[in-house]
């Protein structure tokens, strides 16, 4: 498998031990580990003369001062989300690859596994504590039951992926307590 990006999710082991808080925390980790490994892939093709600023952004579909940006790591503005589909758009060893609408299928994949994954982790919950959806939401996700009811039942997951950034869906894998290895395994 080839590695698209370095990851860095340090949630605690056990189901829901961890919280909004240090997911936050954890998120920005994460988004300084992704542009440390697309500023070291792409200067390295810049630095061969195999790429320069304005064909990577065209690439990416983004603007020149966004890469730049990006290169001298300034992510204030960047999502993971994006990092993340920016990272599914280079290899290593090849340079540039995946359109971008391959690498934004790949994620809205990615999201879709990752719902399924937290759904499985609410639904232990919510059976180990006897606890209602309104209870789980306001407890460890700081929102509503509406929020956990739309993990519940997977055939509206594609309805609903849109309502949910990476971002948000990686804070709360971070808080069921869902491992690195775990979000290695669905994340390829």
């Amino acid at each position: 498998m080839m590695a698209t990006h370095i990851r860095k999710h340090n949630a605690p082991k056990g189901l829901f031990c961890g919280n909004m808080n240090d997911a936050e925390i954890s998120l920005q980790n994460e988004k300084i580990y992704q542009m440390i490994f697309l500023k070291r892939n792409l200067n390295k093709f810049i630095e061969k003369g195999e790429l320069n600023q304005s064909i990577i952004a065209q690439h990416f579909g983004t603007s020149q001062s966004q890469i730049s940006q990006l290169l001298n790591s300034k992510i204030d503005s960047y999502t993971m989300e994006t990092l993340t589909v920016f990272a599914f758009m280079v290899d290593s060893k090849l340079g540039l690859v995946s359109s971008r609408e391959q690498a934004k299928q790949k994620m809205l994949n990615n999201k879709l596994a990752l719902m399924k994954e937290i759904s499985i982790k609410i639904k232990e919950k919510l059976k180990q504590d006897k606890i209602n959806q309104s209870e789980l939401g306001r407890k460890y996700f700081n929102t509503n039951q509406s929020v956990v009811s739309e993990f519940i039942n997977e055939e509206n997951f594609k309805v609903h992926v849109s309502n949910y950034s990476y971002d948000r869906l990686r804070k709360y894998a971070y808080v069921c307590g869902i491992t690195e290895k775990e979000l290695d395994e669905y994340e390829k």
